[in-house]
């Protein structure tokens, strides 16, 4: 699988784990809240990336993915801007579930990546 796709998978399993987020955050010195909404919007969806990214996933997963993406955008304004407050967010729990949702749909939920990212 291509290193772009599976760092792609990697983000979306962070998104819909509050373990995976709880271990990223005690792992960096910086308020994660941030970092979930700019590694998506900026790093790997946004800004072209998704130009990128959509020769590398089947209409069904771009599809699926778009999806996601616009559940996810339309709440990210209402967000807490840290991590403890989002963490115990209401809303931020849809977007999780909606990322797990997405994931297992896709069959992505079975999918190894390695820890951290730019490992691949």
């Amino acid at each position: 699988m291509n290193p772009l796709k599976i760092n792609f998978i990697h983000l979306l399993q962070l998104l819909s784990s509050v373990e995976d987020q709880d271990r990223y955050q005690s792992e960096v010195n910086v308020d994660i809240a941030g970092e979930l909404v700019c590694m998506w919007f900026d790093d790997f969806y946004g800004r072209g990336v998704r130009e990128r990214l959509a020769p590398l996933l089947s209409a069904r997963e771009l599809e699926l993915v778009d999806g996601f993406h616009s559940y996810y955008e339309a709440r990210v304004d209402h967000l807490p801007q840290t991590y403890a407050k989002l963490r115990e967010s209401e809303r931020w729990g849809e977007v999780r579930q909606k990322a797990r949702d997405t994931l297992t749909t896709l069959g992505w939920d079975k999918v190894q990546t390695v820890w951290g990212f730019g490992a691949v």
